[in-house]
């Protein structure tokens, strides 16, 4: 029974070394394959030596065999320690490191003794015979101390390996570690019982064998049972990757399609077969060439040969034709790519007809306001040059009766006591003239700065329409988003589903909107936030018609509660506030003359978190009036 188990042992190790070296090459970062097909080619050798030590018939046939049992089973101890150490996560690399060096000396020291390591001399053979009748021999003779030191090291690495799996164990007891530890637990008590059973403290059959037959079984069917759950489980993952992306390509809005260097269409997904009009059939049979309306054939050839050449991914618009004629735009990415050892062309199309559409006619908006901007600034120096003019000639008349007036005061300082009180009274007569004169000629300014301010708050007849307040809104944001970039802060807006149109002059509640959206990025601070919000806000009187509520909402320093009435009226110059905000002008009295005029009101109240709201509510119908 001895010397088949032995080449049953040897047999089935052998086989499951051939079978872990090949998953070990597969897969070199999984070491413990590699490590159980070394333990299991010691296994293999030293598994017949062992046989024939237990039955030599002389002790130098003993000897002989012993030696290469004793040698091949240390270096099958040094590469289960560091199997166990693999398959269980702990690697204390010093105490391994120390034990492989021990098991290695033991080793050498083993070849060198005429005896080996356990014998210093062997006296005989002693024969011990089996219930069944099979015999086996137990060499008695003087037992060397460097075995009883192999043993207790042995006996070490045993518990260490036992306690590293009890460790993994109580971690994760899943049937393959608890199968595991069953083997190694038994393969531990073999191998003490045949410990006992050589020093002759127990006389029995060494099983040995039987315990290291036991454990390459569990231990390759564990590990086999661990590859197999690997590639299971990669198997599902490439599939669930395989359904996602094949998810991803069926629901991607861009078009996406693989054509080969000839040009031929490889596949596609839904997106890019209902941009270009096909069905499935058109893959494999139609060329590029065929939906493709900006390049002809040969061009289309060079174009995909050079792309084919670089790594790097290619972006660039083009022209399509799709099957009923029609021609879109479309931006198409491509990037080469290696299936199969065949290099082909991976695309994915946009359509940006409407992109481009929108494009032009901003180019064309940005020329128009051009103009209007050089109108403008014509106009502006003309006024400029008007105004230089004008100031001059006030300058001059102003300075004409009060040159006069200090003048007169002067002589007539002057001839106190030494002209008659009618000379005296002529002085103060002309210093009168000219006081009236200059009371004029004030008065005249005044009014023609208030007759100007009237003018440009007023509303024309022929200037009303229906207007819609989202569409100034906008015209107001794009007007300034440069300057929100300057300071890099952010116009954020907030509507309603829908916003009625109001009756009213177009330019001049643009006008409006264009001042408060500048106030409130003049007096936020860089890196905020300007809100604007427009809704319908439901009549609270009954007959009455709904209002649209404009709300502009800032991140500055807020209004003085005492000033919110002031802000409003003409030439009122707002305290300075901690921020340094503050201003003069007629910029918010115009604003609220102007939203009187179309029968609305606005309003300034504080957020709580510091800031303004300017809001201004228009009715949605109503009949203007001129004022």
């Amino acid at each position: 029974m001895i010397t088949p188990t032995a080449f049953l042992l040897s047999g089935v190790s052998a086989y499951a070394c051939l079978s872990h070296i090949q998953v070990g090459i597969w897969k070199p970062d999984n070491r413990k394959h590699i490590l159980f097909a070394a333990m299991c080619l010691c296994s293999a050798i030293v598994a017949p030596f062992h046989a024939l030590s237990l039955t030599s018939t002389s002790i130098p046939e003993f000897a002989f065999n012993s030696h290469w049992s004793y040698s091949v089973n240390f270096v099958f101890t040094i590469c289960m320690l560091w199997f166990v150490a693999a398959y269980t996560g702990k690697r204390p690399i010093w105490l391994l490191a120390g034990f492989s060096a021990i098991f290695a000396l033991m080793m050498v020291v083993s070849i060198q003794r005429p005896y080996g390591l356990q014998f210093n001399s062997i006296t005989h053979l002693r024969v011990m015979e089996l219930p069944w009748g099979d015999t086996f021999v137990i060499p008695e003779g003087e037992v060397s101390t460097l075995f009883k030191f192999a043993v207790v090291f042995y006996l070490t690495a045993l518990g260490y390996m036992l306690y590293a799996m009890r460790s993994l164990v109580r971690r994760s007891p899943t049937r393959n570690n608890i199968g595991m530890m069953i083997a190694l637990s038994l393969f531990a008590a073999s191998y003490v019982e045949a410990i006992l059973v050589r020093t002759g403290l127990i006389n029995v059959l060494p099983l040995g064998l039987f315990g290291g037959l036991g454990l390459v079984i569990v231990m390759s069917m564990v590990l086999n049972q661990e590859h197999s759950d690997e590639r299971k489980a990669a198997a599902l993952a490439i599939e669930r990757e395989h359904t996602r992306l094949a998810t991803i390509l069926k629901t991607a809005s861009d078009g996406i399609y693989i054509i080969d260097r000839n040009g031929l269409l490889i596949d596609a997904n839904d997106a890019f077969l209902d941009l270009v009009g096909f069905d499935r059939d058109a893959i494999g049979k139609r060329l590029i060439s065929e939906w493709n309306a900006q390049f002809d054939n040969a061009a289309l050839r060079k174009l995909i040969q050079g792309m084919l050449g670089r790594d790097d991914p290619s972006v660039f618009e083009t022209r399509i034709r799709r099957r009923n004629g029609t021609v879109l735009d479309v931006e198409t990415t491509t990037k080469s790519v290696d299936l199969d050892g065949t290099r082909y062309l991976c695309c994915a199309s946009r359509d940006i007809t409407e992109r481009k559409s929108r494009q032009l006619e901003l180019e064309r908006c940005v020329l128009a306001r051009t103009e209007e901007l050089a109108t403008a600034r014509a106009e502006a120096e003309c006024a400029n040059a008007v105004k230089t003019r004008f100031m001059a000639n006030v300058s001059h008349e102003m300075r004409t009766p009060m040159n006069c007036i200090l003048g007169l005061a002067d002589i007539g300082r002057r001839k106190v006591g030494k002209e008659s009180d009618d000379a005296i009274r002529g002085y103060f007569d002309k210093v009168l003239d000219s006081g009236n004169r200059l009371n004029k000629l004030m008065e005249s300014l005044l009014n023609l700065a208030f007759d100007a301010w009237k003018e440009q708050s007023g509303i024309a007849e022929k200037d009303l329409r229906m207007v819609s307040p989202e569409a100034l809104i906008i015209q107001a944001i794009s007007l300034m988003t440069s300057t929100a970039a300057r300071r890099q802060q952010k116009i954020v807006l907030e509507r309603a589903s829908a916003i009625p149109s109001v009756q009213g002059d177009e330019s001049r509640l643009r006008q409006v909107l264009e001042c408060l959206l500048g106030n409130a990025l003049r007096y936020s601070p860089e890196h905020a936030t300007v809100t604007i919000r427009i809704r319908e806000r439901p009549s609270s009187r009954a007959g009455a018609s709904n209002t649209v509520c404009i709300q502009i909402i800032d991140e500055g320093c807020g209004v003085p509660e005492k000033e919110m009435d002031a802000i409003f009226e003409p030439f009122y110059e707002s305290s300075r506030t901690a921020t340094g905000a503050g201003g003069t002008g007629l910029g918010l009295a115009l604003c609220k003359s102007i939203v009187q005029r179309h029968k609305g009101r606005i309003t300034v109240s504080n957020r709580p978190e510091g800031g303004a709201i300017f809001e201004v509510t228009l009715p949605v119908m109503h009949a203007l009036g001129i004022e």
